[in-house]
């Protein structure tokens, strides 16, 4: 007998229970039948979704959307559910939004279409692929490490940064999922594990591999590959480079090129220039410069073990145990602890050495310190009630947490802007001129949103282009009070009526209507001349400030 079970023998009214691979003595001596095998281990493994379900779904939408992040993935989202074009993303109908691959952004879609526009249908592809992945995590574990599988399902849904990026519009959670199951692929197909039995099902679970490296692909790009490099290692280390060979199945390799690539190669075909937009800006600018402003200084490499180390807590204490001190020894005569070794310490070195660093880019990697943490681990704890009352209480008190960073006050949070603006539902879109748009209004206010700039820039389009060319009759315009003189001047240059002016602290909103257009939102109000062009007269183009 085997697995995660912890068998309970129960003979003459006299209880004993006994971990696999430990005899302990009972009299009178009685053989175990299967089912209090079999209910200790499913009641086990109720808990487990019980700890699981209460980890991934309640108050995700609690918090408002987040700028700038959050707001991006969310107005993406919901531009491809107007316009139906699922192939392009974009911000609004004018601003393409290449960043990252569409995965993420059809999973938030499908979602709002399900259930409506509202935090918790943004955030629930993130939630249910940090649900799935403690269970992806678990399988690998009662392939590699018998008799771990809850243990390490339960570990990574009670870890502190798979918990904190289930409630994240992100795609690393999305990623952490698929690179999870391309590794659980991997250990059902390779031979060193407990593999499927027929050759033709193992060559079926490799290709299976490749096409979750491949739908990884289609979520995050190259960095899903990072996680190919440990089964590389591994299996060169046990089998020899003839078997590595073997890994590269051609039909597995045309499977991940065929959902992974098939997005890129449409694209490029029809607009070959983002070619040269993926390789130089997402990849080489990523990897070798700093012009994302993603952390790039030198020492800024050494935040991820930090962040490894706070973000499996309370577990990652477990590894400063006598139990942690000897991992190394028969390390490399060990497939499953050299695969764990491996799956951290590769994907880390590279992390570590691009210029583009943020706190997620790491989540993938908590999959492989759960299933070492549960190695660690002695599995009594299974057995006791109060171990799994203990976890429960540290559930609750997460999610106490969750609950309340929805009433902390910050100016990111675009749910509390939108409250602010209270933005009118008649115009057609919603400018921000020279500040930072702030895309998640698009959720709270079904309007499209544009980031517009004064003078030319390569990063968006001016305000003069917006009111001479745009497809639009009403906007409402964002900006900074000290600005309202010079924007209102173009805005009467560009034949457009000006409405209501709503001031607020830091920001005031115009609404703006054309010439020809039937109506307005509201009338002008009189303008300051303290916040007009000091001579009174009206800015010619050439004449603004850039």
């Amino acid at each position: 007998m085997h697995g995660d079970a912890m068998v309970a023998q129960v003979s003459s009214g006299t209880h004993a229970m006994s971990i696999i691979g430990t005899e302990v003595p009972q009299s009178p001596p009685s053989r175990p039948g299967i089912g209090p095998v079999l209910s200790a281990r499913s009641s086990r493994w109720i808990l487990a979704l019980i700890v699981v379900a209460l980890a991934s779904f309640p108050f995700i939408g609690a918090r408002g959307i987040w700028e700038p992040d959050e707001g991006r993935y969310t107005a993406v989202a919901l531009e491809m559910l107007r316009s139906r074009d699922w192939v392009h993303p974009a911000l609004n109908h004018e601003q393409p939004h290449f960043t990252k691959p569409p995965i993420t952004y059809w999973s938030i879609a499908g979602s709002v279409a399900l259930l409506g526009r509202s935090e918790a249908a943004v955030r629930l592809p993130s939630a249910l692929a940090f649900g799935l992945t403690a269970f992806a995590v678990g399988a690998i574990a009662a392939r590699i490490s018998r008799g771990r599988g809850i243990a390490s399902t339960v570990i990574y849904a009670t870890a502190t940064l798979p918990f904190i990026a289930a409630n994240l519009v992100t795609t690393d959670t999305l990623l952490t999922l698929f690179v999870t199951v391309a590794v659980l692929m991997f250990v059902r197909g390779w031979r060193r594990f407990d593999a499927l039995p027929e050759a033709g099902c193992r060559r079926l679970a490799l290709i299976g591999m490749w096409g979750s490296f491949g739908i990884a692909f289609l979520t995050k790009g190259p960095p899903a590959l990072l996680m190919l490099l440990p089964i590389v290692a591994v299996v060169w280390r046990f089998d020899g480079p003839r078997h590595v060979a073997r890994l590269f199945n051609p039909f597995g390799v045309l499977t991940f090129v065929m959902v992974g690539g098939s997005w890129f190669a449409f694209v490029v075909v029809k607009d070959p220039a983002l070619a040269t937009y993926f390789f130089q800006h997402e990849l080489y600018g990523r990897a070798f410069t700093s012009e994302h402003h993603r952390n790039s200084e030198w020492y800024m490499a050494f935040m991820y073990p930090l962040i490894m180390l706070g973000g499996l807590l309370p577990w990652s204490l477990g590894w400063l145990s006598r139990r942690a001190r000897g991992w190394h020894r028969g390390l490399w005569s060990d497939p499953a602890r050299l695969l764990l070794a491996l799956w951290v310490t590769l994907p880390l070195f590279v992390f570590m050495l691009v210029q583009s660093r943020m706190p997620l880019y790491v989540l993938p990697l908590a999959a492989p310190l759960a299933i070492a943490s549960a190695r660690l681990e002695s599995l009594e704890w299974l057995t006791r009630p109060g171990s799994w009352r203990a976890i429960l209480t540290f559930v609750l008190v997460l999610l106490s947490v969750r609950f309340g960073s929805g009433v902390i006050t910050s100016s990111r949070d675009a749910r509390a802007l939108a409250e602010r603006l209270a933005v009118s539902p008649d115009v057609d879109e919603i400018g921000f001129v020279d500040a930072r748009a702030r895309y998640g209004l698009t959720l709270y206010t079904g309007i499209p949103v544009e980031q517009l700039y004064l003078s030319e820039s390569h990063l968006g389009e001016t305000l003069e282009a917006e009111l001479v060319s745009g497809p639009h009759r009403s906007l409402a315009l964002v900006y900074r009070p000290e600005l309202r003189g010079v924007i209102l001047d173009i805005v009467r240059l560009g034949g457009w009526r000006v409405g209501r002016i709503d001031t607020h602290a830091d920001e005031e909103l115009a609404y703006i209507t054309r010439s020809d257009a039937e109506g307005s939102i509201d009338s002008t109000p009189p303008i300051d001349a303290g916040r007009s062009d000091q001579s009174g007269a009206v800015p010619s183009i050439a004449r603004l400030p850039s």
